[in-house]
């Protein structure tokens, strides 16, 4: 991983703010950004009455568009940040996403006051592998159960993930983490366990435990995304990657067209199912 910028910006946003990059090379690369936003609750202790209700929530965009992470049904949580799902913690939004050469741009809109940290771009100088290994945010501020790491694939073909992570018992509490890929829970199979949180402290007791999938990540977006319950530990995320001339023999595969179909399916409110790959 080669580090092309990192910015340092450790302050509250209560204006449209803007990072600018340039890069020398087309490539795949990574842009990680760590930020955090308040609750209604929290605001509501420091704020007049006029600014009751209100959470903070910082929206992203890059190169002008807009950059959403939750799966979630609930109303406000378009914003890359949201307050009353964070609760005043950092998040980590990783994208990993082709960019062509010369100038790029985030942009973060604020709605009333969220806390920007960090932004760090790095070009991935592996061909068939991408591998992030968390640095900052890492382990998990102590909170309870909110969203923690947010990892958006854009335009990538991917065939495997790999995941790295512990959880540990502490006291009468323990660190857990949620694994939701493209809004789909992952479960955990230990039934001693929360099912819905795949990596379990009261299990686990400060051990490793690796999760590995084979995925069929096409073209468009897709979204890893770590939810924390007290202070886990991330070693690191895997995709292998399936380059442009396997892409190309890919598409034209009996399972990346039934894939498509079953996108297309979906668009309309509908499921087709093949018990067999058809002629």
């Amino acid at each position: 991983m080669k580090l092309i910028k990192e910015e340092k910006i450790n302050r509250e946003i209560n204006g449209l703010f803007s990072s600018d990059f340039i890069l020398a090379d087309d490539g795949l690369y990574l842009i990680e950004i760590i930020a955090s936003a308040k609750s209604w609750w929290q605001n509501l202790k420091l704020k007049s009455f006029k600014f009751l209700f209100k959470d903070d929530d910082l929206a992203l965009t890059l190169n002008r568009i807009e950059i959403t992470t939750s799966m979630s049904n609930e109303t406000d949580v378009r914003p890359a940040w949201n307050g009353n799902e964070l609760k005043g913690l950092l998040k980590t939004v990783v994208i990993a996403v082709k960019l062509k050469k010369g100038k790029h741009s985030l942009s973060f809109t604020p709605d009333q006051k969220p806390y920007l940290k960090s932004v760090i771009i790095s070009q991935v100088e592996e061909t068939n592998f991408l591998t992030y290994f968390p640095t900052n945010n890492n382990p998990a501020e102590k909170g309870d159960r909110r969203p923690w790491l947010s990892f958006i694939i854009i335009n990538l073909a991917i065939k495997d993930l790999t995941i790295l992570a512990k959880a540990d018992k502490r006291g009468r509490d323990d660190d857990d983490i949620k694994l939701i890929i493209d809004g789909e829970t992952e479960k955990n199979d230990d039934k001693k366990s929360h099912q819905d949180w795949y990596w379990c402290g009261k299990i686990l007791r400060g051990k490793e435990k690796e999760f590995k999938q084979a995925v069929d990540f096409n073209h468009g977006a897709h979204f890893i995304e770590l939810w924390a319950d007290n202070s886990p530990y991330l070693f690191k995320i895997e995709l292998k990657i399936i380059s442009d001339i396997q892409d190309g023999a890919y598409k034209l595969s009996p399972e990346y067209i039934i894939g498509q179909i079953n996108e297309l399916y979906k668009e309309i409110g509908m499921e087709v199912a093949f018990a067999k790959i058809p002629v």
